[in-house]
């Protein structure tokens, strides 16, 4: 808000830039900061390691034991929800990216 373009608007009398430079702000900061992919790829995956060294009661602890165990159905059912957990995480993501800014589309 402190911005040279937007001190001008206002001095010139423009409130519809000046308006819409919180929204647009918010939208930049929710689709970079708030919602990426990676981060949600990294705390479901880095739950493996956590619940493992600190003996936390998990379904990562769990995938741990039984890959050392070999479990292969447990293996696969856990790799499996993962797996279906990421994508639902990831197509959140883009619908709320979409639903923020409307200069994106869906292809």
């Amino acid at each position: 808000m402190n911005q040279d373009y937007i001190r001008t608007a206002r001095r010139q009398g423009r409130i519809g830039i000046a308006r819409r430079a919180p929204a647009r702000a918010a939208r930049w900061t929710v689709a970079r900061r708030v919602l990426p992919r990676p981060a949600i790829a990294g705390i479901l995956t880095g739950s493996f390691v956590i619940e493992t060294i600190f003996q936390i009661p998990g379904l990562g602890r769990e995938f741990v034991n039984s890959a050392f165990n070999r479990d292969y159905t447990l293996v696969l059912g856990t790799v499996i929800f993962y797996a279906v957990l990421l994508i639902m995480m990831n197509l959140v993501v883009d619908v709320v990216q979409v639903w923020l800014n409307p200069k994106l589309k869906f292809e």
